[in-house]
């Protein structure tokens, strides 16, 4: 069987000159105008694939996306635009994504049903977190001590047995009120 031998030219990392003073000139020009940077395209090869992947970068923050529109979504929150408006309480958000869990709150919709107990939840991530009870899975562990935790906020709420942090501490409840206005509960 005859072997198939491909010659791959590996890519130039440097530009022409004339390319890169105009690809500047243009840049510049864009600053200028809008006060934001272009998105940077960027193309990494795959070893496995032998396929280049194509990366959008973020020119506020650096943050890399698969998908340009991904990158434009992002960049809503650099900009403050939020063009999806809720219908219920008129609240505005940068996504669609965001804006559907959002009228979630109003419709009282819940999708995400745990197939244990069928306890049902407005977001995925949520019922990800619920199952937890049933698998007994702790995926948070204290760096301190080692116990583990279902959520990052069971494990945030311990953390704070290691330190002196006391948000809810009866003495500074004290001392916001006078003798007479402490609360029989205490």
């Amino acid at each position: 069987m005859a072997e198939l031998k491909m010659d791959i030219e590996e890519p130039s990392l440097q530009p022409p000159r004339s390319q890169s003073e105009t690809a500047v000139k243009e840049e510049s020009a864009e600053t200028e105008a809008t006060g934001h940077q272009p998105y940077r395209r960027t193309k990494r090869k795959s070893l496995k694939t032998k396929k280049a992947t194509i990366h959008h970068d973020c020119a506020v923050c650096g943050r890399r996306f698969k998908k340009r529109d991904h990158l434009k979504e992002h960049e809503r929150v650099h900009s403050g635009d939020k063009p999806f408006n809720c219908t219920y309480c008129h609240k505005r958000f940068t996504s669609g994504s965001d804006l559907k869990v959002h009228a979630r709150t109003h419709t009282k919709e819940r999708p995400y049903e745990c197939n244990v107990c069928g306890k049902s939840f407005s977001q995925a991530g949520h019922l990800q977190t619920h199952v937890r009870i049933h698998t007994g899975e702790k995926l948070f562990e204290c760096p301190v001590c080692g116990k583990g935790f279902k959520s990052r906020y069971e494990l945030r709420i311990h953390a704070r047995t290691h330190t002196k942090e006391r948000p809810y501490d009866h003495l500074s409840l004290c001392e916001t009120f006078s003798s007479k206005e402490i609360p029989e509960t205490l």
